[in-house]
């Protein structure tokens, strides 16, 4: 989808955090990661990751996950798999 921007819209900024993680284990469709700061679990399905992540993904992978505002949002993968 293309979207056209003009120089008097406004858009609030939002602060995307980095923290890493761990792959603790794949139940079914859902991934669990373990933040390595708080050791809480993250979860996200197969679908919000995408086959192009998930194909990489492997049970102790060490990758990145990203919050905006407290709410987990996605990984990040590692530059060398």
């Amino acid at each position: 989808r293309e979207v056209s921007l003009r120089d008097s819209d406004n858009y609030e900024e939002i602060r995307i955090d980095r923290q890493p993680a761990v792959l603790s284990y794949i139940a079914g469709n859902e991934y669990h990661f373990m933040d390595n700061e708080t050791f809480e679990d993250v979860a996200f399905t197969a679908e919000q990751l995408g086959k192009e992540v998930t194909d990489y993904l492997k049970e102790g992978m060490v990758v990145t996950l990203l919050y905006a505002e407290g709410n987990p949002l996605t990984i990040e993968l590692p530059y060398f798999v």
